[in-house]
């Protein structure tokens, strides 16, 4: 009875563990179904898919955290988890219940947290990825050191930390190669002299973003050469890591990641400080251009003047190759032909020194008859009309009838003469108008009688030719009302 019960408690107590038969729980270090053997070396880990325990036959050495996952495409397929633990896909299951596709061009970054990859000192594999199909599509391979003297090791071998942050390519996975050998890339040292706590699985890019599954599809990653953890210090359950800088601290420590880290803050960036005291990029076209000059000269002092030239503010040209002739800068004034500065819309613009024909700076020139002509011509003072005879009319009737209402003296369009003065006598003698300089176009208009009577009045009237000859034009006009 006593065996009964005591064989009840057993097959409770049995029952009450997990199975062993996952491949998280294949790849724990633990014995979860409580039968003694653990991982790999459990029967149910060992009948997984995949064939996982019979290359890593440690479940520790399977990568165990997902520490960053891009997958680019933005289609992903498969969950984290997929690609940690044991491998385990089947073909007779989905496959995107047991994998996990990077798409083209996409970054996995996996941990081991329970153990750290190691090189094993021989041309034996260090690193086998499980990746589904055939054949293994084109993904990169780079790891991260967990000390300076393999990060030192990685960066004398021609080893590339691509991204400046901690992870250096390698090499690459392709075709039937899904193993890889440390020793091969880093030669020279003993066996579990390199270690690294983290792989960066990569896509070749040369797949697209078409179709279901896209980049390589990661199974599980383990590391055939192992080694039980210990931080970048060397001490054993340790959090210290060696940073992007290859500086070995703890993760919360202010220094972390700084030691190389550029202007703009970013870890092994490629930001500096330019000549101008600006943060930049080298490729950047605002490099340097800040405090740059007209001249290209770095803190130069050349400025561009108001006419367009890049010059020192001391340079005699200075604001001067542009000035017009009133000195202003820009400006349009010119000097016109008669030698005056001013603009072009001015409406006396080469008007000050037209002759009498209207031409800039021309010779014509009023001769003594009146004429505009050149001196050298011929009929130059040759055409006076001082004898042509002037019309005076004998009589005129101020009325306001608009006709004949005032006292005129005509001339021809020929005659240059003007009005030089005059007077009007009645019959007595005595004077009732004296006039001076009148206009003389056609007539000249000279009294208007208004004032005066009906009569017969005396006209003595003083005319003055261009060329200086004075006539003098006596005789009678009749008033008439």
């Amino acid at each position: 009875m006593r065996c009964l019960f005591l064989c009840f408690l057993l097959s409770l107590g049995s029952a009450l563990f997990a199975q062993e038969n996952t491949s998280f729980l294949c790849a724990d270090g633990i014995d979860n179904d409580n039968d003694g053997l653990i991982d790999c070396d459990d029967p149910d880990c060992d009948a997984l898919p995949n064939n996982g325990c019979a290359v890593c036959p440690n479940g520790l050495s399977f990568a165990d955290v997902v520490l960053l996952f891009d997958q680019n495409c933005g289609n992903q397929v498969g969950e984290l988890e997929n690609s940690l633990g044991v491998a385990d896909w089947s073909e007779e299951i989905m496959i995107n219940t047991s994998v996990l596709s990077l798409g083209k061009g996409g970054t996995l970054r996996l941990g081991f947290t329970n153990n750290q990859m190691a090189n094993s000192g021989s041309n034996a594999p260090d690193l086998w990825v499980f990746e589904v199909g055939t054949a293994a599509e084109r993904t990169s391979v780079a790891l991260r050191p967990v000390n300076a003297s393999t990060r030192s090791a990685l960066i004398s071998a021609g080893h590339v930390d691509e991204e400046g942050d901690g992870y250096y390519t390698v090499g690459l996975i392709a075709g039937s190669t899904t193993a890889f050998d440390v020793d091969a890339v880093v030669p020279g040292f003993e066996e579990g002299a390199l270690r690294f706590d983290a792989v960066q699985l990569q896509d070749d890019q040369a797949g697209d973003c078409a179709g279901a599954i896209t980049g390589a599809d990661i199974d599980a990653v383990c590391a055939l050469s192992t080694l039980p953890p210990v931080d970048c210090r060397g001490v054993a359950g340790g959090t210290a890591l060696l940073d992007a800088c290859g500086v070995c601290l703890e993760p919360d420590d202010p220094a972390f990641n700084q030691s190389c880290a550029d202007c703009a803050g970013v870890p092994n960036g490629l930001f500096v400080i330019d000549s101008c005291g600006t943060c930049l990029s080298v490729s950047s076209p605002d490099f340097n251009a800040a405090c740059t000059d007209c001249a290209g000269v770095l803190n130069g002092t050349s400025l561009t003047d108001r006419c367009g030239l890049c010059l020192l503010p001391e340079d005699p040209r200075f604001n001067r190759t542009c000035f017009d002739c009133l000195g202003v800068p820009g400006g349009l004034a010119v000097v016109d032909s008669c030698g005056v500065c001013q603009s072009p819309s001015n409406p006396n613009f080469n008007k000050s020194c037209l002759d009498c024909a209207g031409v800039p700076n021309g010779l014509a020139v009023y001769d003594d008859c009146g004429f505009c002509l050149i001196p050298t011509d011929s009929t130059f003072n040759q055409r006076c009309a001082d004898e042509e005879p002037l019309f005076v009319p004998n009589g005129f009737s101020p009325n306001g009838d608009g006709i004949n209402d005032t006292f005129r003296v005509f001339k021809s369009a020929g005659i240059r003469a003007q009005v030089q003065g005059g007077r009007i006598y009645d019959r007595w003698g005595g004077m009732v108008k004296e006039f001076g300089q009148s206009p003389f176009t056609d007539h000249a208009e000279l009294w208007d009688g208004k004032d005066a009577a009906s009569g017969v009045y005396v006209y003595v009237i003083e005319i003055r030719y261009q060329r200086g000859t004075v006539k003098t034009l006596r005789g009678l006009v009749t008033l008439m009302r």
